[in-house]
């Protein structure tokens, strides 16, 4: 994981202490048009890497693994109680929103 992700989860995570956690996870972008960008803040993380994320689609096996194993991951970090790991993924049934092909 990019250092700057560690770091900001463990921000996150010292202010959910004695806290029961809801994790709340999004494949799409703030406008819920697209997939989500690699990690913003990841300057260790090649140019190169984050290319071929926002090439691959939805459903390509890579990105699929990578969700997943993000998803394990921050449960693994927050010990949540619960996980909603498709936030608005019904946007993914509106015709106009193309990009969407993680229905799978």
């Amino acid at each position: 994981m990019p250092a700057t992700l560690v770091k900001d989860v463990g921000f996150r995570k010292s202010h959910t202490t004695g806290k029961p956690v809801l994790l709340s996870i999004s494949a799409l972008d703030l406008s819920r048009k697209q997939k989500a960008a690699y990690y913003r803040d990841a300057p260790e993380t090649p140019d190169e890497v984050k290319a071929r994320w926002t090439e691959l689609p939805f459903d390509h096996p890579d990105i699929i693994m990578a969700y997943t194993n993000y998803i394990r991951w921050l449960a693994g970090q927050f010990q949540p109680a619960w996980i909603n790991y498709g936030v608005e993924s019904n946007l993914a049934l509106i015709p106009e929103i193309s990009s969407c092909q993680y229905l799978e």
